[in-house]
C-alpha cells in the first residue's frame, strides 16, 4: 500500500496551464491539497483554517478558490459534512502502481512552490515557473526557451507583458538572452541559479511525512485532542522507526488519542515498544 502521493499528472498540469480563468489563489489551494494527498489523490479532512493559514488567504477566499476548482474540473468534493474538515478528490492524479509511475508528473513535494516568493506571484508567473519545472529535465544543463513559446504556453500576445513576467522569473532563474535577436524570436537561456538549485531539492518533509502530518491533525481534531508542532513531529519520527509496522502503530496512536484525550508520544513509543519486545519473545 503506496503511503502519500506528491505528484500531480502532467495533464493536469497542462490544463492548469490553459486554464484562462484559473487564479493565483487556485493554484496554491491545488497544490496544498496535492501535497497531502493519497494515492488515488484524495485528501481527507482539508480544514480551511489550515489551508487558510499556509496560502495567506481569507476563508471567504478558501471557499472561493474551492467552488472555482470543482467548476473548472480539477477537484472535487467528496464529503462536505464533515467536522474534521471537507473530503476532496484532484480528479485524474492516480499513482497507486508502478504502472501509474510511468506516466508524465511534476513532483509537488518541493518547498519552492508553497513559498512566499510563489505565492506573491500572479497566475501567469506561477504558471510559467510551474511549467518550466515541468519541462526541464536536469538541473545541471541549460534550458533553452524562446519568447513565443512561454506566450503561447499561457495564452498572451504581448510581449511588454510577458517581459515583466520573465522579470518576476528571475528570483529564482537565471535568465539570459543566448543570441541577438530581439522581441517574441528572442531565444532565452534559463538556468537554475545557485539559490534555485538547493531550493528545487529542498522539502520540508518526505511526501509520506506530510501525510500522515496531516492525518495526525485530522485525528487529533476528530476527538478534539490538543496537539502542537513538537508532539506531531515526535510521532513522525516514531513513524520513521516502526515504519515495518504502521498498522500496529496507527491503531496504538488512535487508541490512545481516545483514552488520553491528547497526543501522547512517549506513551504510544512505551506501548509500541512493548507490544514488539512481547512478539519477539513469543517467537523466540
Amino acid at each position: 500500500m503506496r503511503i502519500g502521493n506528491g505528484k500531480l499528472d502532467a495533464a493536469i498540469i497542462e490544463k492548469l496551464i490553459n486554464a484562462n480563468q484559473i487564479t493565483a489563489k487556485e493554484i496554491d489551494v491545488l497544490f496544498w491539497i496535492a501535497r497531502r494527498q493519497d494515492a488515488y489523490g484524495r485528501t481527507f479532512g482539508v480544514k480551511y483554517y489550515d489551508v487558510c493559514t499556509d496560502t495567506s488567504i481569507s476563508i471567504q477566499e478558501y471557499y472561493n478558490c474551492i467552488s472555482g476548482l470543482e467548476i473548472k474540473n480539477f477537484v472535487r468534493v467528496i464529503n462536505r459534512n464533515s467536522q474534521q474538515g471537507w473530503d476532496v478528490e484532484i480528479l485524474g492524479n492516480i499513482f497507486a502502481t508502478s504502472q501509474d509511475d510511468k506516466k508524465r508528473y511534476l513532483n509537488i513535494n518541493k518547498d519552492i512552490f508553497y513559498s512566499e516568493s510563489f505565492i506573491n506571484l500572479k497566475a501567469n508567473e506561477k504558471k510559467l515557473l510551474i511549467r518550466i519545472l515541468l519541462e526541464k529535465r536536469s538541473n545541471n544543463k541549460a534550458f533553452f526557451m524562446r519568447i513565443d513559446t512561454l506566450m503561447n504556453w499561457i495564452g498572451i500576445d504581448n510581449i511588454q507583458l510577458m517581459n515583466s513576467y520573465i522579470l518576476k522569473l528571475k528570483k529564482f532563474f537565471q535568465i539570459n538572452l543566448s543570441n541577438k535577436t530581439k522581441g517574441k524570436n528572442s531565444l532565452f537561456v534559463i538556468i537554475p541559479n545557485y539559490q534555485l538549485e538547493s531550493i528545487l531539492n529542498r522539502t520540508s518533509y518526505s511526501i509520506k511525512a506530510f501525510y500522515f502530518k496531516h492525518k495526525l491533525k485530522c485525528l487529533c481534531r476528530q476527538y478534539n485532542a490538543p496537539y502542537d508542532e513538537t508532539n506531531i513531529n515526535d510521532i513522525l519520527i516514531l513513524l520513521n522507526q516502526y515504519g515495518d509496522h504502521l498498522n500496529t502503530l496507527e491503531h496504538i496512536i488512535i487508541d490512545t488519542i481516545h483514552e488520553k484525550g491528547s497526543l501522547e508520544p512517549k506513551l504510544i513509543n512505551y506501548i509500541m515498544n512493548s507490544k514488539l519486545n512481547n512478539t519477539t519473545s513469543l517467537i523466540f
